[in-house]
């Protein structure tokens, strides 16, 4: 995705604005044609976020999902992504899952994560999660790098940063009124 600004206000009605997915299952062996996952705007605004506690189970304002060979995301702009219940599902502002790839999350701002439901809910600015590979514990053995660079973090509900990679740097990135929380196999920021 690429181009100029682009504002979206999802006034509180929708669970996301942008899902990419790269991946297919056939049995328990996934099934991939690798590729790039670009978005690079010169500015990407996207605006409260919404899931209730009945009918979604999580919200995230941008997803990339699969096993691409490279994910780069520069110049996006979250202001409230919110939850109504804790115990339905994850919040996120901007997350990268089952990746295998080079992940870039670069010159990106994450504002007012939040979910209404428990002060130590999965409420976070940036996750990477890798592809759990051969049958592996939560938080082992996982694929992909991460980094994280030049961001802003301000008010997230968990943790401004979640990175569940084989290898991950964060750098020049702020982090402003987060509330970070203690989960076991994990270091938050």
């Amino acid at each position: 995705i690429f181009g100029d600004s682009l504002e979206v206000d999802l006034n509180n009605e929708c669970k996301g604005f942008i899902a990419v997915k790269n991946y297919g299952i056939s049995g328990s062996t996934y099934v991939t044609d690798g590729g790039s996952c670009v978005i690079n705007l010169s500015n990407l605004t996207i605006l409260n976020t919404y899931a209730d506690d009945t009918t979604d189970n999580s919200a995230a304002a941008l997803w990339v999902d699969g096993t691409y060979e490279r994910v780069l995301i520069e110049n996006v702009f979250v202001n409230g992504v919110t939850r109504e219940n804790a115990a339905t599902g994850d919040c996120k502002g901007i997350v990268v899952t089952n990746t295998r790839a080079n992940v870039v999350v670069r010159n990106c701002t994450v504002k007012n994560i939040l979910t209404t439901g428990s002060f130590d809910a999965n409420a976070d600015g940036i996750s990477v999660f890798g592809l759990k590979i051969n049958g592996a514990i939560e938080n082992c053995f996982r694929t992909g790098k991460a980094l994280v660079d030049n961001c802003h973090f301000v008010d997230c509900q968990g943790r401004g940063v979640k990175i569940q990679t084989s290898k991950a740097t964060v750098s020049n990135s702020l982090f402003e009124h987060n509330l970070v929380i203690t989960m076991p196999n994990s270091r938050d920021i």
